[in-house]
């Protein structure tokens, strides 16, 4: 059964099925949680049950229909997700999702229309929407998968039924790891346990440039001490250009995808690459600071688990789970670890605060250095 590959989420898909059976199914659903851990596959499966010519409550994942639907390719589900450099559901898309949304079934006996990333609707895209959340056709679901429903206007959230997913269990994230070939065996331990409960964040996590990453962070955060302050600057520096980096790379990218010819051939006019350059600055802003606090999180991890095994807690509930011998022998107490790992959430809030980031990342690692140097 298709649903069947959805991990973790007995109660949600309960539900789900429940509802087909009884014919109770809701006009608009909302999947809310945490990035990474199956609601768009959830919302996928529910498409290809919905339009499946079973007609029960999973799809059977073999007739056409469950095929098309879940390869994207049924005209009956559409999926909404954000485009552009400013990485936003438009206006445009929604007066077309409403207009589908309209119109009968072409094979199935419903339409099923999904938008991922629902939170970058823009207002104007999000007001639309309401009028079909307002007046919705008997023959057409919705779906909206999101990881931050807060963002989201109220009376979007009241006229949605809300089906709440959590992280996984770092077991099941395991598992998920070790059945896969491109994960090297002796990553997936650490990865699910860096994840919290994300199979997105564990794949990342696994990854060749996560890896050195986070091994040149923790290196570095190990041995930080005020007896060597160029040292720690030296981090500070090497966190901010490591995110820079990123965003720059990022940058790259957009701008390569917003500035390429046109479909008819026309290159884009000089007011056309100011907009995009602009939708690409905004973008990158945000993704960069994002990236500083995940390499925050980092160092954050380092101390969490300090403080841990520093009070007498068993080494297999640390994050980093490679790096017991070093956890063990950090003489940090448990004081100065809780110390250090609130001078990273102070940071993270200044630097998504939009505060300097030189400064912010100077000031938290000195403050971290005096802490556990005390």
């Amino acid at each position: 059964m298709p649903f069947d590959e959805v991990l973790g989420h007995d109660g949600p898909i309960r539900m789900l099925r429940e509802a087909m059976q009884r014919g109770r199914l809701a006009h608009a659903y909302l999947f809310a949680g945490p990035s990474g851990v199956g609601k768009a596959l959830t919302a996928r499966h529910l498409a290809a049950a919905l339009v499946c010519a079973r007609g029960t409550d999973d799809s059977c994942g073999t007739c056409p229909q469950c095929a098309k639907a879940l390869s994207d390719s049924h005209p009956d589900v559409r999926w909404y997700r954000p485009e552009g450099a400013a990485r936003q559901i438009k206006i445009e898309r929604v007066r077309e999702l409403r207009e589908q949304a309209g119109l009968l079934p072409y094979e199935a006996a419903r339409k099923v229309f999904v938008i991922d990333e629902a939170d970058r609707m823009n207002r104007q895209s999000e007001n639309c929407l309401l009028k079909t959340l307002e007046e919705p056709t008997p023959t057409s679901v919705l779906v909206l998968v999101t990881d931050a429903p807060d963002s989201l206007l109220p009376t979007t959230l009241s006229r949605c039924r809300r089906v709440n997913f959590t992280p996984l269990r770092r077991e099941l994230v395991e598992d998920f790891l070790s059945r896969r070939d491109d994960v090297d065996d002796e990553r997936v331990e650490v990865a699910a346990a860096l994840a919290e409960g994300s199979l997105g964040a564990a794949l990342a996590a696994a990854s060749d440039e996560a890896c050195a990453e986070r091994a040149d962070l923790l290196e570095a955060v190990a041995g930080l001490s005020l007896d060597d302050i160029d040292g720690v600057f030296s981090l500070a520096e090497r966190v901010e250009a490591t995110a820079a980096a990123y965003r720059d790379e990022l940058a790259e990218g957009m701008r390569q995808e917003m500035l390429q010819r046109s479909p008819t051939g026309e290159r884009p006019s000089a007011a056309e690459r100011e907009r995009a350059e602009a939708q690409i600055a905004a973008e990158v802003r945000g993704q960069y600071r994002r990236k500083l606090c995940r390499l925050l999180d980092i160092v954050g991890t380092w101390y969490r688990d300090v403080l841990i095994v520093s009070a007498g807690g068993a080494t297999d509930a640390a994050i980093n789970i490679d790096r017991t011998d070093a956890l063990r022998n950090a003489g940090i107490s448990p004081e100065a670890a809780g110390a250090a790992l609130a001078s990273v959430g102070e940071a993270k809030a200044r630097i998504l605060g939009n505060c300097n980031v030189k400064l912010t990342l100077d000031v938290a690692f000195i403050d971290i250095a005096a802490a556990v140097g005390a």
